[in-house]
């Protein structure tokens, strides 16, 4: 006797292989022609960035640049602070068994350390590790027995919410405007910095990609006009407006991503008098985005017939569940006292932050991210001979974001950036430094099914008999499912000849009246 089984076409999207590495990037930077020879490094920063990822024969391999912005204090020169800026090209490979050119891959990095000194006044050798990870992915079609059709077939059926992650697809953008210095703030004698902190991050899946919208503060560090030659800073507010394209997304899916800021210029322009205080400002940012959804398939868990004996075909069959999304913030504040070697403050210029987070960790409830923000801090100090100081150091913190469906086997993915961050000169010898941490926390879980892909007679099985009256006491671990099939009568039967009211409810020695094939 043939049995029909009805099928669903499913499409999964998971990770199949990922890799690590660490990259040493090593170069010098010169100072211009134009510029004058280092007294003093005050700071040293850097930013890494991918231009390229190239799925090759198991291997990824990856290329990108460090950023160098450097301010410094420079000898016989009436300027306080000078800066400058240079690139540094790396490149390397992420070994992934398996890995083919026609790979769909995604590769992300991220700066860990950074370190530099002084080789001589017009040259500074600078060394930086870069964190590169890349993953594979690999998207499966197939179909799932859902419903089957024949004789006096049993089914009993249970429902997969398989995972319909989208692609991982990056966008750049870039934003431009002009802005005018407040009135209380000098003319801009040169611009020594512009950088930008993505504040205020919000994305939602739409049918066809993933909106962002954000606000980009951008603080332009400069040098005022005058005799004093003043170091000042401003701020000023972009919207952030884009949408990544990504094909398969639709709205109701759960976003995911990172924004980052590749660059930020700043160019001075003469208003209508012919000062210098209008700066125009270019910000280019890229978005990398993806959705996370799933659908609820149904799938054959048992089957049976009340009419001829059948056998079963089952797969074992794997696939990744998402347990939720939430996004935390955290509030750091620490008062943090001067080092010796460093003179008194009068002024704090400016403060900068850039968090360092270690892996996360998923605990039953929560995703927990620990690591420290790094603040730099550039200030003009109670000293003729060094008008303006720097100093550095790290705040610890620890977020904890609520997502009650975790459990420690699963798998945290995770973005955290600060959003905020201000400084507060106490004395000169103290500052109080606040900070808003935000992490968004994206959990998945692997989960396996048995699963029945075929269905047909059991020619080998003694031949069915009459029907008799047993009465059955329910054992610990039964369910109705398990007594209709051991005495080849149905579900509904057992009801019915029992008036029970709910089929969930039964319990160890309870007596069950059962029509019985013998």
């Amino acid at each position: 006797m043939p049995f029909e089984l009805i099928k669903t076409n499913i499409k999964e999207r998971k990770e199949t292989g990922s890799g690590q590495t660490q990259v040493l990037v090593e170069g010098d930077v010169i100072v211009p022609d134009i510029k004058s020879d280092i007294m003093e490094l005050m700071k040293v920063q850097g930013n890494c960035y991918l231009t390229e990822e190239k799925p090759l024969e198991d291997k990824v391999g990856v290329k990108g640049c460090l950023h160098i912005e450097v301010l410094y204090a420079a000898k016989k020169s009436e300027k306080p602070v000078h800066s400058m800026s240079d690139v540094i090209n790396f490149e390397d490979f992420i070994n992934i068994d398996g890995v083919t050119r026609q790979s769909d891959i995604t590769a992300s990095c991220r700066l860990e350390h950074i370190e530099y000194r002084l080789i001589n006044d017009r040259k500074i050798g600078v060394k930086a590790i870069a964190s590169v990870s890349a993953s594979v992915w690999e998207t499966n079609s197939g179909e799932i027995a859902s419903d089957a059709s024949g004789e006096g077939l049993q089914l009993k059926c249970g429902t997969l919410a398989v995972g319909l992650d989208t692609e991982i697809k990056k966008d750049t953008f870039s934003i431009r405007d002009q802005f005018t210095l407040d009135r209380t703030k000098p003319d801009i004698e040169e611009i020594l910095q512009c950088d930008t902190v993505i504040s205020q991050k919000e994305m939602k899946a739409v049918k066809g990609g993933v909106n962002i919208k954000a606000e980009a503060v951008i603080s332009v560090l400069y040098t005022g006009t005058g005799e004093e030659a003043t170091v000042e800073v401003c701020e000023f507010y972009m919207p952030v407006n884009g949408t990544v394209e990504i094909p398969e997304a639709a709205e109701g899916m759960i976003p995911f991503g990172s924004i980052t800021v590749e660059k930020t210029e700043g160019f001075v322009v003469p208003n209508s008098e012919g000062e210098d205080r209008i700066v125009d400002i270019e910000v280019v940012i890229q978005a990398s985005c993806g959705a996370k959804g799933s659908e609820n398939v149904e799938y054959i868990e048992d089957a049976y017939s009340t009419v001829v004996p059948v056998k079963t075909e089952r797969e074992e069959m794997e696939y990744v569940v998402h347990v939720g999304s939430n996004t935390a913030k955290t509030f750091v504040k620490d008062v943090i006292p001067i080092d010796k070697d460093n003179p008194d403050i009068m002024q704090v210029v400016k403060c900068w932050g850039k968090v360092m987070p270690d892996p996360p960790r998923v605990e039953n409830g929560s995703v927990v991210v620990e690591g420290g923000l790094k603040v730099s801090i550039l200030y003009i100090a109670k000293d003729d001979a060094a008008p303006v100081s720097a100093l550095e150091f790290m705040m610890p913190f620890e977020q904890v974001i609520e997502l009650p469906d975790a459990v420690e086997s699963d798998t945290a993915e995770t973005d955290t950036w600060v959003d905020r961050i201000s400084v507060n000169m106490l004395s000169g010898r103290e500052v109080e430094v606040s900070a808003a941490v935000v992490t968004e926390a994206n959990v998945s879980r692997v989960e396996n099914a048995s699963i029945v892909v075929d269905i047909e007679e059991d020619d080998q099985a003694a031949p069915k008999k009459c029907v008799s009256v047993v009465i059955y006491v329910v054992q610990k671990g039964d369910s109705l499912w398990k007594i209709a099939k051991k005495f080849n009568t149905t579900v509904e039967n057992i009801l019915m000849v029992n008036d029970i009211d709910n089929p969930d409810r039964i319990f160890p020695g309870q007596k069950i009246l059962v029509l019985r094939t013998v």
